[in-house]
């Protein structure tokens, strides 16, 4: 679970800068789609990953 959110989280933070940096118009749904998908995906992957301990 915890690699799936983060391959997901990663892939679409890059695809949406991309498309926000080279697409002159990409519209309002592509952002009510993918910030909170990278919202969640990176809640799920910040606290599943593994923590060091400290001695």
């Amino acid at each position: 679970m915890c690699n799936l959110s983060g391959v997901i989280l990663f892939w679409t933070l890059v695809t949406y800068v991309l498309t926000l940096m080279f697409v002159s118009y990409v519209g309002v749904y592509l952002t009510y789609v993918a910030v909170p998908t990278i919202i969640v995906t990176g809640t799920i992957y910040y606290f599943c990953e593994k923590k060091e301990e400290k001695d």
